[in-house]
């Protein structure tokens, strides 16, 4: 799962085509126009792997930054508010949090 603020909204849709790419979340970001092809059954997707994912930038304080002891910032704030909606919304307590560099390189 890859997860944008609204900087990072087009790179994930480009990114999101990628097949180790298993849902898109968009926060307050640009989610795709009418026609283009939508990003659907993220809950099945996330409920079948039992993992969420997002990129993080390594330096983007205050939105998002690790500090030795993980990754903090008020984006990372946002993307845990999503990640308890997602774990109350499938009853999966269980469900892993994966973050991931991202890097201007491997966008």
């Amino acid at each position: 799962m890859l997860v944008a603020d609204s900087c990072g909204g087009m790179v994930i849709t480009e990114a999101g085509t990628d097949p180790k790419v298993k849902s898109l979340v968009y926060i307050a970001a640009r989610a795709p126009d009418a026609g283009e092809e939508p990003v659907i059954s993220t809950l099945e997707k996330i409920a079948q792997s039992g993992q969420i994912s997002f990129g993080i930038r390594d330096r983007s304080p205050p939105s998002g930054c690790t500090n030795g002891e993980g990754a903090v910032g008020h984006v990372i704030d946002a993307c845990m508010h999503v990640v308890a909606a997602v774990r109350r919304e499938l009853g999966r307590t269980d469900l892993r949090v994966a973050m991931r560099p991202a890097l201007s390189g491997s966008r």
